[in-house]
């Protein structure tokens, strides 16, 4: 009776042994990458899929009776889970106030409350209250044509920037 490397014409079983072993390697390896890529594209959807915040319509006006300039973001939670936003940022500095319809000299407010939760699917309208022309301090003297750059925080670390031109 022949010998089964004989019919298959393999002479060296040393030689086949490591070939099998790098194949095997080679297979775990790509199985196991593969795994990991599901496993972490599956992680990255979740989070993904929560929050998807969207500002569709801002604006800058002058408020008359308040004395100060009005931001208004109009922002909608597109994802099924709420987001709870944390902190408002005006060119890098957090606001004075929040839960506030109305701000005081040399500060900033919103009249969102802090960790105030967008549930999925809900439309939010937010106002941002800045001290007007001859405000100093942190907020500087906003006046027409002074550029802005709003970004709201969520919980998750996810920043929503908003560039914005005073009119």
């Amino acid at each position: 009776m022949r010998n089964i490397t004989s019919l298959l014409g393999l002479k060296n079983r040393r030689a086949n042994a490591s070939v099998v072993k790098t194949i095997l390697f080679l297979g775990i390896t790509i199985a196991f990458s593969l795994g990991m890529m599901g496993l972490l594209r599956n992680e990255a959807d979740k989070r993904l899929s929560t929050e998807l915040i969207e500002v569709y319509k801002s604006g800058v006006t002058w408020n008359e009776q308040m004395d100060c300039w009005d931001i208004t973001l109009k922002m909608k939670n597109k994802g099924p889970n709420g987001v709870t936003m944390l902190g408002i940022f005006l060119n890098g500095i957090e606001v004075d106030g929040y839960g506030e319809n109305c701000t005081e000299d040399r500060q900033a407010t919103t009249d969102m409350a802090k960790d105030h939760t967008v549930v999925g699917g809900e439309t939010k309208v937010v106002h941002i209250y800045v001290d007007g022309p001859g405000g100093t301090g942190s907020w500087q003297t906003l006046t027409a044509g002074t550029s802005l750059q709003i970004s709201v925080q969520s919980a998750s670390g996810m920043g929503y920037p908003i560039n914005l031109i005073t009119v």
